[in-house]
């Protein structure tokens, strides 16, 4: 009960060092649901999630930005209007750079890169094709 309290008040996102169970307790979002569990035979590897903007979103698709473009704005345009004002007639749409918008795009970090499983075929990349490849993360909102 306190490591499950100890994570709600600190709010990280559970990930790598939870699953690997790299502390003996668990202080993150899962409340001790996958501590561990990369460590047993059977284990499966969680949905990884992130905290964006206030709101818990977990990981859709990976790649570069070029490549995702098709599935980012299908994505988008199957979302329902952010809002509607009915005296004007205006419809806003969502973007994906809302606060709280159902899909958020982000670009991967070089740390992300390196440490994260879902982003191994982009590990060694020097700097500038780094840069050139755009990788990206596109985050749903968690229910």
């Amino acid at each position: 009960m306190n490591a499950y309290v100890h994570a709600i008040l600190s709010d990280i996102t559970c990930g790598e060092a939870c699953w690997c169970a790299r502390e003996d307790v668990c202080k993150c979002s899962c409340g001790g649901k996958n501590h561990g569990i990369l460590r047993t035979p059977d284990g499966t590897r969680p949905v990884r999630t992130a905290k964006i903007d206030g709101y818990r979103y977990e990981l859709l698709a990976v790649g570069e930005r070029h490549d995702l473009y098709p599935e980012i704005d299908r994505l988008m345009k199957a979302l329902p209007f952010k809002s509607v004002n009915k005296t004007m007639g205006y419809h806003y749409s969502w973007q994906d750079t809302d606060k709280g918008s159902p899909i958020r795009v982000k670009y991967a970090t070089p740390v992300q890169v390196e440490h994260w499983a879902e982003l191994t075929a982009f590990r060694g990349l020097e700097r500038g094709e780094f840069i050139r490849k755009n990788i990206s993360l596109i985050w749903k909102l968690a229910a």
